[in-house]
């Protein structure tokens, strides 16, 4: 669990079980320090979460959903942009060490957060995993969030090929935020495992001000797929408003699909400064 969930965990604790505009009216006034109008929404976590609140598309629970979702990308973009994938089970048992690579991605398809990433020199042993996994099957990613998409989801373990970037050794996320079609803003995160942090970006790649909930991090010289990236985010910008786009460009060299998202940080991710909460929401 991430320190937003937890943050988000204490939080709902905190508030009792309200539900709806009053739950995450007192949600949003714990975690970003402000009191939201979600009814009349302006800054972009108020959209977010004025988005969680009203009916959502049916075609989410294909687009949220890992495995559903490699359809579409083949369909819109090709195949090439996916990773190879190894397994599809709702059985952990089927997880067997002469059955997997040295280093391979597992994953549920439920949720985020559901990952690991397995080298031959952390592997851990299958049993292990096994019970990883029969965990994240249980898990009803999407309550505690509020994001019903999640929990319409069958929920699956897939094994994904592991990829690996020389420099960073896990590939940096180049998560792209759409808003009206066109990519606005990307946003990069590092050492996502140890010490997190995160650098945005415009289009044009011009380094950012602010950051979202985790601290601003380095700069980064501009990708040479950036055009590529803009262009296969703009392509699989599959809702009218805003959708986030989460890409990798594994040593600058091939774009890769991660996946899609239509709330970000369920809304509950604080802006610093807190100014370009609202400066960001005009865009959506």
């Amino acid at each position: 669990m991430s320190v937003l969930r937890k943050a988000g965990r204490r939080a709902i604790d905190a508030v009792g079980t309200f539900t709806g505009d009053r739950g995450e009216t007192l949600l949003m006034l714990a975690l970003l320090g402000y009191l939201p109008n979600i009814r009349r929404p302006r800054s972009f976590n108020e959209k977010v979460v004025a988005r969680k609140l009203a009916p959502f598309p049916e075609v989410w629970v294909e687009y949220a959903d890992k495995i559903a979702v490699r359809r579409h990308v083949a369909d819109r973009i090709g195949a090439a942009y996916l990773t190879d994938l190894l397994m599809v089970t709702d059985r952990p048992d089927d997880l067997r060490d002469d059955a997997l690579p040295d280093r391979f991605v597992v994953k549920g398809s439920h949720g985020s957060g559901l990952a690991r990433l397995v080298e031959a020199s952390t592997r851990p042993p299958i049993d292990a995993l096994r019970t990883e996994c029969q965990r994240w099957l249980q898990t009803r990613y999407g309550v505690a969030t509020h994001e019903p998409w999640y929990t319409r989801i069958a929920p699956k373990i897939l094994v994904e090929a592991f990829i690996r970037d020389d420099q960073f050794g896990v590939p940096l996320d180049y998560k792209c935020w759409v808003f009206h079609g066109k990519v606005a803003f990307i946003q990069v995160d590092f050492d996502r495992f140890t010490n997190h942090t995160r650098t945005f970006y415009s289009r044009d790649w011009e380094r950012q001000p602010w950051t979202t909930f985790y601290p601003r991090g380095p700069a980064l010289a501009k990708p040479s797929k950036l055009q590529e990236i803009i262009e296969v985010a703009e392509a699989l910008a599959v809702d009218p408003d805003f959708v986030r786009v989460d890409l990798y460009c594994p040593n600058d060299a091939r774009v890769v699909f991660g996946e899609l998202t239509f709330t970000p940080e369920a809304g509950w991710g604080p802006f610093y400064p807190r100014s370009f909460d609202a400066e960001v929401g005009r865009l959506w």
